[in-house]
Formats: C-alpha cells, structure tokens, sequence
C-alpha cells in the first residue's frame, strides 16, 4: 500500500514517462472528470442556499491549501496563532479529526502549548463549541479551503514552491483538490520554501497568481533545533554526523533539502505517505538500514516523531522542529489579520 501511494503521487505531480504511468493516468483522468461534477454540484447546494454555511460569533481564518499533501499548513498555524496571542488575543485552532469533539493533541500537534486546539469531525459543530466554551476573540482554522460548512472572514491558502500544482489535474489523476480557478476565493497566498528554488521559479510562480489580485507573501521554514525524548539539541549539533532521513509528509524533498542545508552528511533518505501510520515493522526497517549503513541518528520531522512509539535500542530519533519565517509581504499579512 505504502509503494502504491507512492507511485501514484509520482503519477500525480506529473513525474511519469513510461508508458504503464500514461495508461494508468488517463484512466484517472476519467475518475477526475466524475469527481470534478461531485464537486460542482456541492459548491452549487451551498450556493444556492440549500445547505446554510455556520457564521460564528468571531472571525474565522481557515489557512489551507489547494493541493494534497503537505505544503506548511502546520506551522503557519502557529505563527498566526502566536502572532495573534502576542496581540492579546484569545485563539482557538479547529482541526480535522475523528471522533468526539476534544482537546487533544493529533498527529500534527501544535507544539505551542498555550495555543487551544479542538479536533472532531464535524468543524461547524466544533467552531459552536469554542465559542460557547472557550469565548476566542479569533478561530483558526486548520486545513479549511475545501470546508464548506463553517463561513470564514479570511481564506489563507499555502503554495508550496517545490511542487505548487502538480501536474494541474485535479484528483485523482492529479494532486489538486480542486481547479485553479478555486484560488478566486483566497484572500492571500502564502509561497513556502521560497528559499529552495530558483529566482525564475519564484517568478514564474508569483507571475501565475499574480492574475488572482490577491496578497502573494512569501516565506521559508526555519529550524529550530533537534529533540528526542530524552533532550534538546542546538540546530547546529548534528552538523557533520552522519544521519538517516525519513518522513511521512506531503513534500520529502523539502525535509530532505533541508537536513543537507544543515550540514549532515546523509546515508539514506527513507519517504513514507502523508500521515502515515507507522507500525513496528517499518521502526524495524529503518533501524537495520540505519545501522548497516553505519548510522547512529535518524531524522524525522515533530508530525512524524509524535506517531512513533517503538523503542530504538541502536540509534537514537530526533525530530526537528521547523518554525516558519515570514521573508517577503509580513506588512500584507498584517494587515488582514484582524486587531480588534
């Protein structure tokens, strides 16, 4: 399963040349016209009225994107939440779950502890609940571009630099949720990774949304330092060692990027889905591999560290902890953000 999900993002993100990718591809292009039609007739029940959206009692930004995958929604929502509890704001975070509505920390935890999340299933109920429990002056919502339900006052959507549409079909033959054309709602886009690719990538990006008159804000993911269970490491600590890499998240290449700007010497990278649950056996694996390869350290990124609960007798696990960095277009940001 692990393989197949692989290969069908690579499929996706428009990285096949042989001739089984195109014939599975245009099968998936038919599923995507189908899908495309679920999604008209959705957006046309709340359009014309016959599903009501939520209002809240306080402003709603949602921060998500319009591909799968990861593209930095987490740790946007912690600068915004930080940056608005450093205004003297009462934030509540909504995230998807499963299950009851509860205060708890998920697969994607927020490692702000003064921060309120609430995770459920059911975000317009969810929203309900944070104002009749918690009183927020602002509710954040985590990964809502494509949530109906819950009426929002900014929309934020994340555009991840190295792969920002895919191959511009949408699912399944392609990684977009929905068409570009949907990027009409946003209220601005933030570019990530802006420090990994080309000036003409950058250009040819922000060119593209440039036809959306939106805010276009860039920003980068800056670490922050190593932890493990046991400690904190200095960002600078593992420079020179010799590591191991693996992550389950939507982009590999911008963590893997990043462990080599750092300075460690890479033995072997390992890229399981997003979300992935791990099990015992995969552990096992990377274990093995680590110490065949002569590796006392694995990596792996604070989403995936949290999924981890198998003991590492012969390598030690560290997580690294990403903030991101505001680099182009703060002023922008700012200046949506609501302050009273």
């Amino acid at each position: 399963m692990k393989h197949l999900r692989l290969f069908w993002y690579k499929l996706a993100s428009g990285k096949t040349s042989t001739f089984i990718g195109y014939l599975i591809l245009s099968i998936l292009i038919l599923l995507s016209f189908i899908y495309y039609l679920l999604l008209i007739l959705r957006k046309s029940f709340y359009g014309l009225g016959f599903i009501k959206k939520k209002k809240l009692s306080c402003p709603v930004i949602s921060v998500g994107n319009i591909t799968v995958g990861g593209t930095g929604k987490t740790p946007m929502v912690e600068y915004l939440a930080r940056s608005l509890l450093d205004k003297g704001k009462k934030v509540v975070v909504l995230s998807r779950g499963y299950g009851k509505i509860d205060d708890q920390k998920d697969d994607e935890a927020l490692t702000d502890t003064s921060i309120i999340r609430l995770t459920g299933s059911d975000r317009a109920k969810l929203g309900e609940v944070a104002c009749e429990k918690h009183s927020p002056d602002v509710i954040i919502l985590d990964d809502g571009f494509q949530h109906w339900r819950l009426q929002r006052d900014i929309d934020i959507v994340m555009i991840d630099c190295l792969n920002p549409f895919g191959n511009k079909r949408i699912l399944p033959a392609g990684i977009l949720r929905e068409r570009l054309s949907s990027l009409e709602r946003a209220t601005a886009f933030i570019l990530t990774h802006v420090d990994l690719v080309s000036d003409s990538q950058l250009s040819e990006i922000t060119s593209y949304l440039a036809k959306f008159n939106k805010h276009i804000i860039k920003s980068k993911h800056e670490p922050v330092g190593f932890y493990s269970n046991e400690e904190s490491l200095d960002v600078q600590s593992l420079k020179g060692k010799r590591v191991w890499g693996f992550c389950g998240i939507g982009n590999p290449v911008s963590f893997k990027l990043m462990l080599k700007k750092l300075g460690m010497e890479l033995a072997g990278f390992s890229s399981f889905p997003d979300h992935y649950k791990y099990r015992e056996k995969d552990i096992n694996i990377l274990k093995k591999e680590a110490v065949r390869a002569g590796v006392k350290y694995l990596i792996t990124t604070m989403k995936d560290k949290v999924k981890i609960e198998y003991q590492l007798l012969d390598v030690k696990l560290y997580a690294l902890k990403i903030n991101l960095v505001i680099t182009e277009g703060n002023d922008k940001l700012e200046n949506i953000i609501p302050s009273n």
